[in-house]
């Protein structure tokens, strides 16, 4: 079964279409990034890009893969999200994102 998860951009503007997922201080929402194989390009691209994650560029993967969990796996509503994701989790979160 394939996964696409994470996808990654289709092709670089160089034309190469192998990309290395690498860890990047740089990017602080969420630490990872897609690097170009072309060894003399390097082009960096979001982790996020060609993804359903795309659409909450400014949250963080874990977030969102908790907050899916919640609705998902333990059928939480809206209260009972923000409860387990503010107290079980210690991360602050606004109902509005959830």
């Amino acid at each position: 079964m394939k996964k696409d998860f994470f996808q990654g951009p289709k092709s670089c503007i160089c034309g190469t279409n192998f990309f290395n997922i690498y860890s990047d201080s740089s990017y602080k929402i969420n630490g990872c990034t897609f690097i170009c194989g072309n060894s003399k390009c390097r082009r960096k691209y979001s982790i996020t890009i060609n993804s359903f994650y795309e659409k909450f560029s400014k949250q963080k993967l874990s977030l969102i893969s908790e907050i899916i969990k919640c609705f998902i796996v333990y059928d939480y509503n809206l209260n009972n999200a923000y409860k387990y994701i503010t107290e079980e989790k210690n991360t602050f979160v606004s109902k509005h994102i959830i």
